[in-house]
């Protein structure tokens, strides 16, 4: 640009209207498809508080089963409520069945966790 001069009453040529138009268009596809991508995997993806939930409930069981605590319990956290409800089977006598619940401050389920117990075991 330093060394040309500039001439002046010239026309300098550009794109026609209908170019600007399919370009904008093929733009407007293209970030339309990456962000239906990006929706995609973030829908997807694992979030971060249901595997601390999910580690939390693992860890009240194995709570239960060491601690052989077979009563109802609710445990709040910062962001989470970790509900405990035991129930004792009337047809296996020695089995109680544990459920695990976790849930965020809006009550939606995080984790939950199931499972029977011999009551009478010892360590």
């Amino acid at each position: 640009m330093a060394g040309k001069k500039i001439k002046l009453n010239t026309r300098v040529s550009g794109s026609s209207l209908m170019e600007v138009l399919v370009a904008m268009i093929l733009l407007l596809i293209v970030f339309g498809i990456a962000m239906m991508i990006f929706a995609n995997i973030a829908r997807t993806s694992v979030n971060t508080l249901e595997l601390q939930a999910r580690s939390f409930a693992e860890k009240e069981l194995e709570h239960v089963k060491i601690e052989r605590s077979f009563t109802p319990e609710q445990t709040e956290t910062d962001s989470m409520t970790i509900n405990r409800e035991v129930s004792f089977l009337p047809k296996q006598p020695g089995m109680v069945e544990v459920n695990i619940r976790v849930t965020d401050r809006q009550q939606k389920q995080l984790a939950e966790i199931k499972e029977q117990i011999r009551a009478d075991e010892t360590h």
